[in-house]
């Protein structure tokens, strides 16, 4: 195994000193030097402007400069290469010094004359706390990333709420204009607007939901190279024609365990932005490998977990990023798209669905070079459960005939979401509302109702608990949850009721109203 070779500066007038300390650097093995002189402190300097070197062997004693003016000069200049002091003095004073100036160590040259090894262990330990410090570094930096990443989603996560509320109006309310009046009548188009705003505006939302990781998720095991294949034409719609779309996939059965919906989604965001970074046109290329992550790739990306993993790679060769870009690009908002081209929010999204789904994510980019953005997520079995099993439907239209004028008890605190429902739902149902729990159990106590149909966040009493008082006092009542977000511990709580998202229209209150269990 060769040794490393590592670049020195020796800044040291007396040439058989000079001779001495090469020597120590050339016995033993562990190290292979390039030393290059400097016999002056200007030459020195002169050096350090035009060259980089890994470490800095430098004498106190020189002609043009001395003693700790010397160190503070050589540090002011060096950056982050280690300096280490070599002299003839044994002065624990300034040795003191030196350190406190930035120096890795102090030598006396007549010990390194007597134990060249001296020499050769201060090198190594300057460089090894060099890296650890480098090391260090960067992971306080991806730690201060993620937090900063978590503390967004915990914000888009808390203003999903309260924002569907508000597009659940504009909707719902919009919807009703728009199916009383006539198709022609002049406040239509005006409406259409409206209602796409809103649209737009909800798939923002969950697209934040997505990015905080507050989506649900509805994953299953799925083989990844087929359900690829089914995406190309969608794919080459969405990059147009003047992007050549290549699929090299593994011949092997690669099987993942993953929500397909949103596995679709990553897919389309990613595909997306190569598009816009080859305006002129390229080639877009997806590709699959099976992967093992050892514990050394693991060292070396503390994002990543050993284990056997599924690699999907999607390469574009367009105009690619620098660095400073590369690092901002998963944060929400952050885009380098002209005004009006892109909220910032696609790869952000890439980000949380990834995550989501126990995987990881790596970018390799250069400018000029294109960007390949690498996809992993744990490989799975051919036998593993679940396998192609998509998910069970909510409900039946069988129960439609059962509809006549139910009696629906509607509770949200906002009134004007219950009073929406009141109207999407019209003669249809006899309805009745409630802007909290308790006068809903009032209500409930008074008379029987067939469906319940509550918000889930709600002060003093959320929907769950509402639910469960509820059942106990009309065991034959059913329950329809309308939400506008659902943390993790929200959404295990959810899984035993039929859940309606905001915003949502009138026949989707309909369709949930006949599905409900």
């Amino acid at each position: 195994m060769r040794a490393p070779s590592i670049r020195v500066l020796m800044i040291e007038d007396d040439p058989s000193d000079a001779q001495i300390l090469r020597a120590a650097l050339a016995q033993g093995s562990g190290l292979a030097a390039t030393v290059v002189h400097a016999p002056l402190l200007a030459t020195a300097l002169r050096q350090l402007a035009s060259r980089t070197f890994d470490v800095i062997l430098c004498d106190l004693r020189l002609p043009d400069s001395t003693g700790a003016d010397t160190v503070a000069k050589v540090r002011a200049r060096a950056g982050r290469t280690p300096v280490i002091i070599l002299t003839v003095s044994d002065d624990d004073a300034m040795a003191l010094r030196a350190i406190q100036l930035g120096a890795q160590d102090y030598l006396v040259k007549s010990h390194v004359q007597v134990y060249p090894a001296l020499l050769r262990r201060a090198v190594r330990y300057a460089l090894e706390r060099k890296q650890a410090e480098l090391e260090r570094e960067r992971l306080q930096e991806q730690l201060g990333q993620a937090h900063r990443l978590e503390a967004v989603g915990r914000f888009a996560g808390g203003i999903a709420h309260d924002f569907n509320n508000f597009l659940q109006i504009i909707l719902g309310f919009a919807s009703l204009i728009r199916a009383r009046d006539p198709e022609d009548a002049p406040l239509q188009s005006d409406m259409r607007e409206i209602v796409h705003a809103a649209e737009s505006a909800g798939g923002m939302v969950q697209q934040l939901l997505a990015f905080s990781r507050r989506r649900p998720s509805q994953p299953r095991v799925f083989e990844l190279n087929r359900h690829l294949a089914k995406l190309t034409r969608l794919i080459q719609q969405l990059i147009g024609s003047s992007v050549a779309l290549r699929l090299a996939l593994s011949r092997q059965a690669l099987m993942i365990r993953c929500d397909p919906t949103g596995l679709e989604q990553v897919v389309m965001n990613l595909c997306a932005n190569a598009r816009d970074a080859m305006p002129d046109g390229g080639a877009l290329t997806l590709s699959t490998r099976r992967v093992a992550l050892d514990a050394p790739f693991a060292r070396a990306h503390s994002w990543a977990r050993p284990g056997d993993y599924v690699r999907l790679s999607v390469r574009d060769t367009g105009a690619g990023m620098d660095p400073e870009t590369a690092a901002r690009i998963f944060e929400p908002f952050f885009t380098t798209k002209q005004l009006g081209r892109g909220t910032g929010l696609g790869l952000a999204v890439v980000y949380g669905l990834v995550t989501q789904h126990e995987g990881l994510i790596e970018i390799e980019t250069a400018v000029g070079r294109g960007t390949t953005f690498h996809l992993y997520f744990p490989r799975l079995g051919a036998g593993a459960a679940g396998l192609d099993k998509p998910p069970e439907p909510e409900g039946t239209t069988s129960e439609q005939t059962r509809r006549n004028r139910q009696k629906v008890l509607v509770v949200d605190d906002d009134a004007a979401v219950g009073l929406l429902c009141a109207r999407m739902l019209g003669e249809e149902y006899d309805t009745a509302m409630a802007t909290s729990a308790q006068r809903a159990l009032e209500l409930l106590g008074d008379q029987s109702y067939d469906v319940l149909v509550t918000d889930v966040r709600m002060p003093a009493m959320d929907g769950f608990a509402l639910s469960e008082q509820a059942v106990r006092l009309r065991p034959s009542l059913k329950v329809l949850l309308m939400t506008g977000s659902l943390t993790g511990e929200l959404e295990e709580r959810a899984r035993a009721y039929p859940i309606l998202r905001k915003p949502f229209t009138g026949s989707g209150l309909r369709a949930a109203l006949e599905g409900c269990r």
